[in-house]
């Protein structure tokens, strides 16, 4: 009898550990689901509440005066950007954000992003696909000799095979390492902002390179860069640039900086 107490009693405490997780991971998904709705319903917000203080036009990137954001997170609550003076970006133009670590320069970005959806936003954390053709399908037919011109440009030409077919088969985590895959990503871009000019040569595009330097050394930064920016400048492109690397490089293509302050809870933007 006493045995089988022991198991009417274990049964029991075993069903009531079910019952409890199965409460637990209910409420955690509707925990979950509630912070996901909250997390849209903030970027609803913020996006209607700004919407007329960015914006793209035939003048190029303009951020008004007196623009805020809420960007608080775990490690930086109850935190704010604030733009006192208005800021432009020309059409044609490449402008710096720096500021110290930890105030905010890709949080920003990715901000630009979401008020301006038609930004094309190059950060590390950017995929790419390990069949190199991939990376260039926009819906349609590659094209296999624009790529070829920039990959000379960019410094990469000998990384392109010579005819379409091999393009077509050729394997990134077998053919190139960290520095050209970076170099691979900057010619990516430039291709897609091409294409995309040829398509609506009127459209303004706000192109945003974070961190296109990385791995790269002092003197393909230079080609890179170059090559990059005078293309950029020639489609009429607005383009905003954060490097942590080869800063002095950076200096020799942009024609102002966008300086990042960090005032405690507020982050300030002025332009120097």
């Amino acid at each position: 009898f006493t045995a089988y107490g022991y198991i009417v009693m274990f049964a029991n405490d075993i069903g009531n550990i079910v019952e409890d997780a199965s409460k637990l991971v209910k409420y955690s998904k509707d925990n979950e689901l509630r912070m996901l709705n909250d997390e849209e319903s903030s970027r609803r917000n913020l996006l209607e509440e700004q919407e007329n203080k960015v914006k793209l036009s035939s003048e190029g990137l303009i951020i008004e005066k007196g623009f805020t954001a809420n960007v608080s997170h775990s490690d930086r609550p109850d935190s704010w950007y604030y733009i006192p003076e208005k800021l432009i970006l020309k059409k044609g133009q490449i402008i710096e954000l720096a500021g110290e670590n930890e105030t905010g320069k890709s949080r920003l970005n990715r901000l630009l992003k979401e008020l301006i959806p038609d930004t094309i936003l190059y950060d590390t954390n950017t995929a790419i696909s390990n069949k190199l053709s991939e990376n260039f399908m926009d819906g349609g037919r590659i094209d296999f000799q624009l790529i070829k011109r920039l990959a000379h440009g960019i410094g990469i030409s000998g990384r392109i095979p010579d005819t379409e077919e091999e393009f077509q088969s050729v394997r990134l985590s077998k053919q190139l390492n960290s520095a050209d895959l970076q170099r691979l990503i900057a010619l990516q871009i430039v291709y897609f902002a091409i294409r995309e000019h040829e398509a609506n040569p009127e459209k303004m595009q706000l192109i945003i390179l974070d961190e296109i330097l990385a791995n790269i050394s002092e003197q393909n930064a230079k080609t890179v860069l170059g090559f990059v920016a005078d293309t950029l400048s020639n489609l009429g492109a607005c383009t905003l640039i954060v490097s942590h690397t080869h800063k002095e490089t950076v200096r020799e293509y942009v024609s102002q900086t966008w300086y990042m302050r960090n005032d405690g809870d507020k982050i300030t933007i002025v332009c120097k």
